[in-house]
């Protein structure tokens, strides 16, 4: 069988919307949008932050939803913003006092410090400004102190920094594209190295090692926004990887948090 790989790595054109940037004292970047995970795809950004330090509101909205698990994100906040949207922050130490105060009177009732409770709406739920403290970072859940930032659209993962200055316009650069034949399947295989463009030609299944860099403002790995696998003129695969939606199809996405 003949299949032509085709990759579409396309610069971000979205406006940058008026967010304030959530982790005011550092924009260092430990982890991107839609890198590659043991189980998943990572669906935000990891920012550093190595000693507790303020989380604030994004734009003026509600508590939408707190968590505290063992592992995962550990202590976490789901705030909806003014325009719909929901910013995720995770791996937190703590909250606000009167969040705390709730999450407390939560814990009590339940019985347990694993807690998760949501608001219905923005009238019962605690409002804030933009610019208020939320919570502090660190290093609840899995992985050393650092700080988790999603913007979801629903149920829709969306890569947080189309919503930030400086905006991001340049294409992503494909670097590499290696090929693993189901009889290569394992770990410590890297696979075959493939020209970009090129036709593969292969009777058994056949898998892709993808990695992309943007050389934008930010510099951080990157990924295609779509990849489309055609046999001729029929499409026989099609994925956008930078659009991670938690309610779709379950594969690699099952294990998201």
């Amino acid at each position: 069988m003949a299949a032509i790989l085709i990759l579409l790595a396309l610069a971000q054109t979205l406006s940058a919307a008026e967010y304030l940037w959530p982790l005011p004292s550092s924009q260092y970047l430990t982890g991107g949008f839609a890198d590659s995970r043991p189980e998943h795809f990572h669906g935000g950004v990891d920012l550093r932050a190595q000693s507790p330090q303020p989380v604030i509101a994004p734009t003026d909205g509600w508590i939408e939803r707190i968590a505290v698990t063992p592992t995962g994100y550990g202590r976490t906040l789901y705030f909806r913003s003014s325009d719909g949207k929901t910013a995720v922050y995770g791996h937190l130490s703590k909250f606000q006092p009167s969040l705390e105060a709730m999450l407390r009177d939560s814990q009590i009732v339940k019985g347990t410090s694993r807690v998760d409770f949501s608001f219905g709406d923005s009238i019962s739920a605690p409002r804030f400004l933009a610019g208020e403290t939320l919570a502090h970072t660190g290093s609840t859940g899995r992985g050393p102190a650092h700080f988790h930032f999603e913007i979801r659209d629903g149920a829709v993962q969306l890569d947080p920094l189309q919503f930030y200055e400086p905006v991001d316009k340049q294409a992503p650069v494909i670097v590499s594209i290696h090929k693993l034949e189901s009889r290569d399947f394992t770990p410590w295989s890297s696979g075959t190295s493939v020209a970009i463009g090129s036709t593969i030609h292969s009777d058994n299944a056949v898998a892709f090692l993808i990695q992309c860099y943007d050389p934008g403002p930010w510099g951080r790995n990157a990924v295609p926004s779509a990849i489309r696998v055609r046999k001729g003129d029929e499409l026989l695969y099609e994925v956008f990887p930078a659009r991670i939606d938690l309610l779709g199809e379950k594969d690699i996405y099952e294990q998201l948090v």
